[in-house]
């Protein structure tokens, strides 16, 4: 019989903001063996570690925390 893995999807989300380094520390030094994480690629290309295909302006802030526009998709 293998090893049981223990994964963390999107870290440690109910302890830390997900899908952030933060949470996937928290992670790790709970004994976490395997993360799990969503990856979309954006706009310009660049990869994202997101569970949504866009940025909820509920959970997500811009540069220096500053909040979303509510029309930032159509830009």
């Amino acid at each position: 019989m293998g090893k049981i893995e223990i994964h963390a999807h999107r870290g440690a989300r109910d302890i830390r903001p997900e899908n952030t380094m933060s949470a996937f520390l928290q992670a790790v030094d709970a004994g976490v063996t395997a993360l799990e994480m969503d990856v979309v690629v954006s706009k310009d290309q660049c990869l994202v570690v997101s569970h949504d295909p866009w940025m909820r302006p509920d959970i997500c802030r811009g540069p220096q925390g500053v909040v979303l526009a509510a029309d930032y998709r159509s830009r």
